[in-house]
């Protein structure tokens, strides 16, 4: 063998190898990018997800919300509407359950709890009120 080829050989071999390296740093780079993609969309449908439950709950708690002012409103009418009972209401697209309760003070005292349910979701309020006159007075509101 001559020098001439030795030569080219080794300069073949250098150029083999600089490319292998190459290779190498672009699939790593690829395979970073990759997981980089992949962590984001994963990111990205939690988020989706959140948002949707979310929704759901806030559902709940606005029929919760629509059936205490509907058991304030009939308490206006009648002081002594579902004193001891519970009644259930079918409301955009979710259910509650009203419960009222005497607490036994005067002026007459009421105690109302709404459990509101949108799919699976559940959110419940509870209202401490004073009725003089057929007049409502909302002493406590409060979300559970």
């Amino acid at each position: 063998m001559n020098i001439t080829s030795k030569a080219r050989q080794a300069s073949a071999n250098k150029q083999t190898q600089a490319g292998i390296a190459a290779l190498i740093i672009i699939l790593t780079f690829g395979a970073v990018a990759l997981l980089m993609a992949q962590s984001a969309a994963n990111l990205g449908l939690r988020e989706l997800d959140l948002g949707f439950m979310s929704a759901r709950a806030g559902a709940a708690f606005s029929v919760a919300d629509g059936c205490a002012e509907e058991a304030l409103l009939r308490l206006r009418l009648d002081q002594n509407y579902g004193v001891g009972q519970t009644a259930g209401l079918s409301v955009l697209g979710g259910s509650c359950t009203i419960s009222i309760s005497d607490t036994g003070s005067a002026p007459v005292s009421r105690k109302i709890t709404v459990i509101g349910t949108s799919g699976e979701y559940t959110k419940s309020i509870e209202v401490n009120v004073t009725i003089i006159q057929n007049v409502v007075d909302i002493t406590s509101w409060e979300e559970k």
